[in-house]
Order: C-alpha cells, then structure tokens, then sequence
C-alpha cells in the first residue's frame, strides 16, 4: 500500500503522549501543541508554575491544574513519570570534556545530587521505573510488554 492508494483515516482526539527525556520529543510535543490548539481539544497541563508534571512521582490526575473529579481531557503531552495504573544534568558540568566524563563517569557522577537522579537511563526512570536497577533482559522483556 502506497501514499496514494492508503485508506483514509480520521484524526486521533484522545492521545497520551509521554515526553521523555534527551529523545527529540520537545519537537514532536511542538507539533501536537499546534495540533491541539487548532482541532480546539482540551490539554492537560500541569500545575501553575511547572512546565512538567511531578516527574519524581508516578503520574496521578491531581498534578493536573484545576483537576475536578469526572473532567475529561483529550491529550497530554509532557513530561511525567508514567504510571501503568493510572533537563539539567549536573554531572557533565564538572567534566573537563566529554572524553574525560565517559572514562571517568563515576568520579563526577554523585548519586545523591537531586538533578542526577536521571543520568543513567532516563528513559527508563520516564516510564516509572527504577533507572538505578540493574535489570535482566528477561526484567527488561517483561517491562516492555508492561508497557505496551
């Protein structure tokens, strides 16, 4: 099936999109922000104040602004932990240059630091995992259909 012989299809009005972190998704949330705006849908968006939602906790509507029980929403689409049931790395700042930080990551990256939280996979961490785990591929495996 080619681009011209494709069925047509009609417009998505209720999407979740998890933006995730260092994977180009601030362009592709631009593009649905437009697409929003114009079909005249209705965003959730977090709290007064926050360009994110709770990212340290797993998702829950009360991070929503002005969240009333029964209020129904079309689209989300920023940064939040997902939840199945319902930008700043400090440690590269100390690093004398890139080659030096990946031969000795350990040494400037600090666990406890609040922002480094997210360093290693945080992707993973994005997707309301424990991005400090070391996991099996068979932990990895399961998680993927988890997700899916």
């Amino acid at each position: 099936m080619d681009f011209l012989t494709a069925p047509p299809c009609s417009p998505k009005r209720h999407v979740m999109f998890l933006k995730t972190h260092k994977t180009g998704s601030t362009t592709v949330q631009n593009v649905m922000l437009r697409y929003i705006d114009k079909a005249n849908l209705t965003l959730a968006v977090p709290q007064e104040h926050r360009v994110t939602f709770v990212e340290t906790k797993m998702f829950s509507p009360k991070y929503i602004r002005n969240y009333k029980a029964g209020k129904t929403y079309d689209v989300i689409t920023h940064h939040l932990r997902f939840n199945p049931k319902e930008k700043d790395f400090p440690a590269f700042s100390s690093a004398k240059s890139l080659e030096d930080f990946l031969n000795n990551a350990r040494k400037y990256h600090n666990a406890r630091h609040p922002k480094n939280s997210r360093v290693k996979n945080p992707t993973w961490f994005d997707f309301g995992y424990n991005n400090r785990d070391n996991c099996s591929e068979q932990q990895y495996t399961t998680a993927l259909r988890e997700i899916e």
